[in-house]
């Protein structure tokens, strides 16, 4: 099926089903898109920070160890940096493929800053908005959403509290618009995973607002 490419972003606290969901649509629109590409939070047009600071890149956090939870040095310059990254990877990466028929899938995206600022050594969500703002964003958001005790048994990194914390907030950003669509906890992944295949196809045909999807997805799950 010939289609035109898209960008879309899985947010969610860690946990709540995002790695699963893209597993799942990689495999089933293998035959809507010529090339699907899998990025980790930003498009990754420069380097990680720890490789300028000159500490080994090679080396995953233990899958046990809870994500970061103090801010880092020189904060501003860091958003700065990650800004730059966003800003410059979409034109530089990600609209190419777009452009030939791709489909980008971000397991997380820009927004990660406003919701959990900590984890990428952030003092504070006082810049996060307005340069948020000021950013190319996804073809489609969706926030994959669950209760925090469940995400809390599955990935025991954080504690339920701060799981709901960040739930709280990506409703939040649901129900301003920055978020288009949200995701029940309903189902198992591979009918949470098909309920967004159908969103995405229908996109790329341009059957559904956002609304309409809204009330579609809600509906069946």
């Amino acid at each position: 099926m010939t289609c035109r490419g898209m960008i879309v972003a899985f947010v969610g606290p860690d946990g709540a089903g995002k790695s699963s969901i893209i597993a799942e649509l990689t495999s089933a629109l293998s035959g809507d898109f010529p090339l699907i590409t899998v990025r980790h939070w930003r498009p990754g047009l420069l380097p990680p920070l720890r490789r300028l600071a000159g500490y080994p890149t090679h080396m995953k956090r233990p899958i046990t160890q809870m994500p970061r939870r103090q801010p880092g040095r020189m904060s501003a310059l860091r958003l700065l940096y990650y800004w730059l990254d966003f800003a410059l990877g979409h034109f530089v990466r990600d609209r190419p493929l777009v452009a030939r028929g791709g489909l980008v899938l971000y397991d997380r995206c820009a927004l990660d800053v406003m919701v959990d600022p900590s984890r990428y050594g952030l003092a504070s969500t006082r810049w996060q908005r307005p340069l948020w703002r000021c950013l190319p964003r996804p073809d489609l958001t969706v926030l994959v959403d669950d209760n925090p005790e469940s995400i809390a048994e599955r990935k025991s990194e954080l504690p339920a509290s701060e799981i709901a914390r960040q739930l709280g907030q990506w409703r939040e950003l649901h129900n301003v618009g920055a978020v288009n669509i949200r995701l029940p906890a309903s189902g198992n992944v591979q009918h949470r995973a098909s309920v967004i295949t159908r969103l995405i196809r229908d996109r790329i045909r341009g059957r559904h607002d956002d609304d309409t999807c809204t009330h579609n997805i809600a509906r069946e799950c």
